[in-house]
């Protein structure tokens, strides 16, 4: 049984030092987080927290002012294993808020500035260590309409690749269906109805957490989500404010992850209800879609049977449309269509995947650069993939089919931004 915790001081208490009332003050800004403290060459945690990670770490637990007669507890991790201890925390569920020392100590008058410069939650992750390269990492939202309770606005969102949709259905069930379909690792909901949306989930790893705090801090909802997104918000969107506020939960989850800096637009897709075939998470695992039923393996699902992809782009592709199976004729055709069209040039086929051997997960490397994360090794990987790309023009010019329209100018990256990549490097 974990301990009790030390009940923590007022950070205005007068016998609180300089640095614990620092801490107290960040703390209280993520209270549901693990805040890890950075001091020196550690990262530092204190009383629940402390007591928290030194179970789920293997942690040695200490204490701070031994000699008080209530001594604080203390855990701590060297700086250059942060991202080995924060895997772990977050495969565990747990949320975690990274504060960092904002100054050089040797110019710091007195205590050194601090401040929280990440929240890192299992559905906000930007690190390729921690992520699957051929799966999604999806954080998701819901909220029930105020007028029709049946009525759910749904977003999901993956802060590694920069996708963005949203939806609404009619029933719980169907909400329930939604979530389970795409298996996000971590869902938001109003506290008022976060046991009815939990409910299906229990045992499982998606963590079901409250949003009410995020929707006091959105204010006025259209007008939040207009401006963080890149593109005018589709009609159908606009007319409906329970999937609005889900919209709304998910971007302000997406600046929560980055306090410090202004995050990206996000390019809002609407998902058209009745367009997909439904698949709930009993169907997609009982046809072994993705796993096996026993062995909770890949090796022998469907997806390790047919994915011939050579890319991580193209393989988290291949698992959407798995997971998306289309309905209309309109659109499944134009796939067939695109199919045919390779199947009858093997030339230009094999030309195409050629290219494609050597391309990098450009989804998240562009990612990864909007949240200002990229390193300069990211950067120069960037660059190799978006020199690749006047090559893949190449192919689909030959091709020359309607099929394809549209794809030239999603290829005809300029010169100059290469360039400006280069440059950059250099300094």
């Amino acid at each position: 049984m974990r301990q009790k915790t030390t009940k923590k001081p007022d950070s205005s208490a007068g016998d609180v030092t300089p640095l614990m009332r620092q801490y107290l003050d960040q703390k209280a800004l993520y209270p549901d987080a693990i805040l890890l403290f950075r001091v020196g060459d550690f990262y530092e945690m204190f009383y629940e927290d402390a007591q928290i990670a030194a179970e789920a770490l293997g942690l040695q637990l200490t204490s701070r002012d031994k000699n008080r007669e209530n001594p604080v507890p203390l855990a701590g991790v060297p700086y250059h294993a942060l991202k080995t201890y924060l895997s772990r925390l977050l495969d565990q569920g747990f949320k975690v808020a990274v504060c960092e020392q904002l100054e050089d100590p040797k110019d710091a008058k007195g205590v050194v500035r601090r401040g929280v410069t990440q929240v890192v939650t299992p559905g906000l992750i930007l690190d390729e260590d921690q992520l699957d390269a051929r799966i999604a990492n999806y954080l998701a939202a819901t909220v029930p309409d105020d007028e029709q309770p049946d009525l759910w606005g749904l977003a999901f969102t993956d802060i590694s690749t920069g996708e963005f949709r949203v939806s609404a259905v009619h029933a719980t069930s169907a909400m329930h269906s939604e979530i389970g379909r795409v298996a996000p690792r971590e869902v938001l909901a109003p506290e008022a109805v976060r046991g009815i949306v939990a409910e299906p989930f229990s045992g499982t790893r998606v963590l079901v957490e409250a949003c009410d705090d995020l929707l006091c801090q959105i204010g006025d909802v259209p007008e939040f989500v207009s401006t963080h997104a890149l593109a005018p918000l589709p009609p159908e969107l606009v007319g409906l404010p329970c999937a609005m506020k889900a919209a709304a939960v998910a971007m302000a989850m997406l600046h929560r992850a980055r306090p410090a800096e202004t995050p990206p637009p996000v390019r809002v897709v609407w998902t058209i209800p009745g367009a997909h075939m439904t698949l709930d998470a009993t169907t997609i695992g009982n046809l072994e879609l993705f796993e096996t039923l026993r062995e909770k393996k890949r090796d022998g699902a469907l997806v390790q049977v047919i994915d011939r992809t050579v890319t991580a782009m193209g393989g988290r592709l291949l698992r959407s449309w798995m997971m998306y199976p289309l309905l209309e004729v309109g659109p499944i055709r134009r796939r067939q269509d695109a199919v045919g069209l390779l199947h009858d040039r093997a030339d230009l086929r094999e030309a195409a995947r050629m290219v494609l051997r050597q391309m990098p997960d450009l989804e998240r490397l562009v990612s990864r650069a909007a949240h200002q994360v990229a390193t300069p090794r990211d950067l120069g990987t960037l660059r190799r993939g978006l020199g690749l790309l006047p090559l893949l023009l190449e192919v689909e010019l030959a091709l020359g089919s309607a099929v394809t329209d549209g794809i030239p100018e999603l290829l005809r990256v300029g010169d100059d931004l290469c360039e400006d990549l280069l440059a950059g490097l250099r300094q």
